[in-house]
């Protein structure tokens, strides 16, 4: 099951990421779901406006159960729901994501069935997002909520992650677009 995460403030993309229209008029949350819809037939959305929620009718929403504190919050709610075995997790903030990746991601995903979570690595660096998540993590994960703990990095370096190594254009489809100079960067807003 594809799930992505949609909920946050964006403080410094001015406006809410979900629903920014890029270049093709559409939102920001419909690019990614376009790529997730090639490796999985099913999608939810984790936020809790009423933007996300218009985006597409019959995407079934969720709602952070710990509303206010970042991707983790919505990764638990993701993982109470059981809605699935495993979740191929995006960010909204992804438009840039390749299909492929994502088929990558999801096969490799599939053969590491003992591992929590698994995500993508490029040299020595690794992405949160997208990444795989499989139930047996939602003790951990609501651990680190109790705790106070809300970095979504910190958290899967404590699960030490299933490593998925891909290529230096690969990696660099998973970007998060945080500000609206980084989607002009990508060709994806105009001035």
């Amino acid at each position: 099951m594809g799930a992505i995460l949609a909920g946050g403030f964006s403080r410094r993309m001015g406006q809410n990421k979900a629903a920014m229209r890029l270049v093709d008029g559409c939102p920001m949350i419909e690019w990614v779901a376009r790529a997730l819809e090639r490796v999985t037939p099913t999608i939810v959305v984790i936020g809790s406006s009423s933007e996300e929620r218009c985006f597409r009718p019959h995407v079934q929403m969720l709602s952070d159960l710990r509303p206010g504190l970042g991707p983790l919050a919505g990764i638990e709610a993701l993982l109470v729901s059981n809605l699935a075995d495993a979740y191929l997790v995006a960010g909204c903030d992804q438009p840039l994501l390749s299909p492929f990746l994502l088929e990558v991601l999801a096969h490799a995903a599939g053969h590491a069935y003992y591992a929590e979570v698994c995500v993508i690595h490029c040299g020595n660096s690794w992405q949160p997002l997208p990444s795989v998540w499989r139930p047996d993590a939602l003790r951990y994960v609501r651990k680190a909520l109790d705790a106070g703990e809300y970095r979504l990095q910190r958290v899967i370096a404590d699960l030490r992650p299933h490593e998925i190594a891909i290529s230096p254009e690969m990696f660099a489809t998973a970007i998060s677009m945080n500000c609206p100079d980084d989607l002009i960067a990508a060709g994806l807003l105009e001035c």
